[in-house]
């Protein structure tokens, strides 16, 4: 059962939405564009119970004293929200506590080098509308930090219908990916989603979240940065960046950084050739280091909002792009893959090697289950090149990678950070290792147990410690 929205989604605009179900005289209703969830009904924007305990005031009383030190601090609650002991301290410490129903008036007259949003977003009419007003609030180089009940924690999960969060007032319920998107939309970037409870050494049963995020520069329009890595595709080389820069993506700036590593049969010739061109940028290695590192090189450079790989040969059809950008274009997705599975499971036809094709086809099977089962997914091609996503979902993460393991690295640490793909059907054409392919069997494929290990439960990397170094636990 579907039907109209009760006015646009604040997310991605969508005005249709999907019923979900109904509990204690409130009806929940999914947006088919993003997901966000919306409650209408008894209750579903009146004040309700404090749920923030005394150790959670203790953790904001502190951060705030902490931040203090980096300049005026405003604090977003309801006021019946804040206990009169904390709410002392904060006033004492120079912290100003403002009610959300009057937060359009937080930036008369005065910047915050923080703002900590409490209660609000999820009651709120219009959250696009109230982060904005908060925007115009922060310096610039300010930071704003948002408390907030995820509908997709490890306690809603556990939890089902029967979650707390479902019953607690609110209007929207937030999963990380569109509280993600709601940050971004709102002009804010450098996204990072730390779990409450984890940093309290205490599990919390709404799976509360404190996202952290810094004012992003504006852009006229949004832009894509093309990563290229090239080695030893001098047959390839040519028409590949040819069809590239020729490319027409309506609504899109385009920047096309081609990492070239010191091939042997001509190709950095050719790749030089490119250098100079409008919306190309050249970087060059002084020796091959491999996919992964390549890739690491070219990463460094993007500038785009969204980050799109494309290999040096012509195994993949450019023509996929436009419905693999839509969805991050339309605010409804952060990460897409482009599967290479059509309904068959043989991916790779190699007419003068059927015997090699046939173990990389079974080799793929048994990695996508491997990967699958230690991130509690079900991704059908977690290995494609085609990886398609917003730049700010790498914000907090460290990649190493530097062989094609930095395929496994960037999906499972993406995905552990909480970004699910959306997956999306793609056209494909293998290449065997005599026209050029250069993955090793031996020195890769026997290697990857480790690596899924390794990727799947080993650190993510920094997050925002540049931030909260000393002032929030890990």
């Amino acid at each position: 059962m579907s039907g109209p929205m009760l006015g646009p989604c604040p997310v991605c605009d969508r005005t249709e939405h999907a019923y979900m179900w109904a509990q204690g005289g409130r009806r929940l209703d999914r947006c088919t564009g993003c997901g966000l969830v919306i409650c209408t009904g008894d209750g579903a924007e009146t004040p309700g119970p404090n749920i923030w305990t005394d150790r959670d005031w203790a953790t904001v009383a502190a951060l705030v004293a902490r931040r203090r030190s980096r300049g005026p601090v405003l604090v977003i609650a309801r006021a019946g929200d804040v206990p009169s002991q904390t709410r002392g301290q904060l006033e004492a410490g120079g912290a100003r506590i403002l009610d959300p129903h009057t937060a359009d008036d937080a930036g008369a007259g005065r910047q915050f080098a923080t703002v900590l949003v409490i209660s609000g977003l999820a009651t709120c009419a219009d959250p696009r509308a109230f982060l904005t007003s908060v925007r115009a609030s922060l310096s610039a180089d300010g930071v704003l930090l948002v408390a907030q009940a995820l509908a997709d924690s490890r306690a809603a999960r556990l939890m089902g219908r029967r979650w707390q969060g479902w019953i607690l007032p609110a209007r929207w319920h937030f999963t990380r990916k569109t509280l993600h998107l709601l940050l971004l939309r709102c002009g804010f970037h450098r996204v990072w989603l730390r779990d409450l409870g984890r940093a309290q050494r205490l599990q919390t049963p709404l799976g509360r979240v404190l996202a952290s995020a810094e004012l992003a520069p504006q852009r006229p329009r949004p832009s894509l940065s093309i990563i290229v890595p090239v080695f030893n595709e001098a047959a390839t080389c040519a028409t590949l960046l040819d069809r590239l820069l020729a490319k027409e993506l309506p609504g899109l700036d385009k920047e096309v950084v081609i990492v070239e590593s010191n091939s042997t049969d001509g190709t950095r010739t050719i790749v030089e050739g490119y250098d100079g061109r409008p919306g190309v940028h050249v970087v060059l290695e002084d020796r091959p280091r491999g996919k992964g590192h390549a890739v690491r090189a070219g990463l460094s450079c993007a500038s785009g909002d969204f980050v799109l790989i494309q290999d040096g040969d012509l195994e993949y059809d450019l023509d996929d792009y436009e419905s693999l950008l839509e969805p991050l274009a339309r605010w409804e997705a952060l990460f897409v893959l482009g599967s290479r599975h059509t309904g068959h499971w043989k991916m790779r036809v190699f007419n003068d090697a059927p015997v090699t094709a046939a173990v990389f086809n079974l080799g793929q099977v048994f990695y996508t289950g491997l990967v699958n089962l230690v991130l509690r997914t079900a991704m059908t091609d977690p290995f494609t090149m085609f990886k398609v996503f917003r730049r700010d979902c790498l914000h907090g993460l460290a990649l190493s990678g530097r062989r094609f393991d930095f395929d496994f690295e960037l999906v499972m640490k993406l995905v552990r950070k909480g970004y699910i793909p959306l997956e999306l059907p793609v056209n494909y054409t293998a290449r065997s290792f005599a026209e050029g392919k250069k993955v090793s069997f031996v020195r890769d494929g026997l290697t990857w147990v480790w690596v899924v290990a390794k990727y799947g439960f080993g650190p993510l990397g920094p997050g925002d410690h540049d931030r909260f170094r000393g002032v929030l636990p890990s």
